[in-house]
């Protein structure tokens, strides 16, 4: 297989992010419980991941997103994992689903601390199944590395995954970045590491950093034993300190401070995550992130992440998306539904009585609205066939909106029709036939047009 660049020679500015999304449980215990075996508490779930965060951040600033991992199929966890892609605006045609692997969780078990002080932990655990896959290009790996400009991934990936994903980036010539996930897999950095196949951005805190020996830090100097790990530029971050930056062939670290947060509402993806995809976007840019006028908009850029708001950032559960056969099964009986009261509106009952005629009229337009409705995300994705984003299936509440559209759209265009009948002229049966037809085709195409955009904007509305 070959890699390339999009059709008809345009350069393809998304972005590959490969890693693990996970639902994160977090279970807080009551004060005055430490030497209790039945802790009690409350639970609160959320999606995360590094891969997941900066996937958002991406998003958020104006990056085309699309996300490449594995889910255990048909679980509700994989539903609910998917639909938080899909609301926060990240492609998820790159999924892989497979039977025999775990759930991707993260569970952490705390309680609060007795004097007042920082939440203590007490058990931490992480299951990201993607590492668990042999991953091979046929699984789409290759396709999505060649339709992206830019290759992203954490180390919840295998050291073998990393560097098959290094491998394909080389052969596509892409930039490869990567940032630890945590410290009991940042070696993983190394392990996939070459001389002659670098990364062109590793990040990682600190702590990560020192224990794995790709920088030493003595007193307010930090030295990069450039035989571990082969990059183009490393980012350590420090906390409240900010975060120190390294171009190849530079003498010296450049310092990016930490943004003044204070008094302001928080994102809490964290600012290592925040910086991470500040310095990436930077790139994707085409810019020098070393440079001093860039480090600026880098910090700035930080700043917006911190401040902003994504699906990763609530404490509750997300919605859980219908079932693919529940959204069918209504599809099926909706065009069954518009092909019943078609017939009846064409029938000679229908042309020979108003009182059949109209409400069969409406119903046929309110029915293929939904049609239209359903069959519109097919429709996007096989006219877009090649691009990188997939839209995902209409759900039952699309096809609602299909359904009254449909229905508003035929009661504004049955005007004229009805101005006759009140001015007492009689419909004739071609205008009745005329009529019903007219409002099946009304329906369809406002369900095509017109039902997302109805959507949106009620989602929108609610949201504000």
């Amino acid at each position: 297989m070959s890699c390339g660049r999009a059709e008809g020679g345009r350069v393809s500015k998304s972005v590959l992010v490969v890693g693990a999304v996970l639902l994160d449980v977090v279970g807080t215990a009551g004060i005055g419980q430490e030497s209790s075996e039945d802790k009690i508490g409350n639970v609160s779930l959320g999606i995360g991941g590094v891969a997941f965060n900066i996937a958002v951040n991406l998003t958020n600033i104006g990056h085309d997103v699309e996300f490449f991992t594995c889910l255990k199929s048909g679980s509700p966890i994989s539903r609910i994992i998917k639909d938080s892609l899909v609301s926060s605006g990240i492609g998820i045609k790159y999924i892989l689903e497979r039977d025999y692997i775990s759930e991707a969780m993260f569970i952490q078990l705390k309680e609060p601390a007795s004097g007042g002080g920082p939440d203590r932990e007490f058990g931490v655990l992480t299951s990201s199944p993607i590492e668990e896959v042999a991953l091979t290009v046929d699984d789409g790996l290759l396709e999505a590395i060649s339709a992206a400009e830019m290759v992203i991934a954490d180390t919840n990936l295998s050291s073998g995954q990393i560097s098959l994903i290094k491998d394909l980036c080389r052969r596509c010539s892409r930039r490869f970045c990567i940032v630890s996930a945590s410290d009991a897999k940042s070696a993983r950095i190394i392990e996939a590491s070459s001389v002659e196949n670098g990364y062109h951005l590793v990040s990682m805190n600190e702590r990560e950093a020192e224990k794995i020996g790709i920088v030493s830090v003595s007193g307010i100097t930090i030295s990069l034993p450039t035989s571990l790990v082969t990059a183009d530029i490393v980012v350590v971050s420090r906390g409240e300190r900010g975060a120190l930056i390294h171009r190849r062939g530079e003498e010296f670290w450049k310092s990016i401070p930490a943004p003044d947060m204070r008094g302001r509402k928080v994102n809490p993806t964290g600012a290592g995550d925040a910086l991470f995809s500040a310095i990436c976007s930077c790139v994707i840019l085409g810019k020098e992130p070393t440079a001093r006028e860039e480090i600026q908009k880098i910090l700035e850029t930080v700043s917006r992440i911190l401040r902003s708001s994504g699906a990763n950032l609530s404490p509750v559960a997300p919605r859980i998306v219908e079932t693919k056969g529940a959204s069918v099964l209504l599809s099926v009986a909706v065009l069954l539904s518009g092909f019943a009261f078609l017939i009846l509106g064409l029938s000679p009952a229908g042309v020979h009585a108003l009182w059949v005629h109209w409400p069969s009229a409406l119903a046929t337009a309110a029915a293929f609205g939904g049609v239209g409705a359903s069959v519109r995300p097919v429709l996007a994705n096989t006219l877009r066939a090649g691009e990188a984003k997939e839209e995902a299936p209409a759900s039952n509440w699309t096809i609602f909106m299909g359904v009254m559209i449909g229905l508003l759209a035929a009661i504004v265009g049955s005007i004229p029709t009805i101005a006759e009948v009140i001015e007492g002229d009689s419909l004739s049966k071609t205008s009745m036939y005329v009529h019903v037809i007219l409002c099946m085709i009304i329906g369809s195409v406002s369900g095509l047009s017109l039902s997302e955009t109805g959507r949106r904007l009620v989602k929108r509305s609610v949201a504000q």
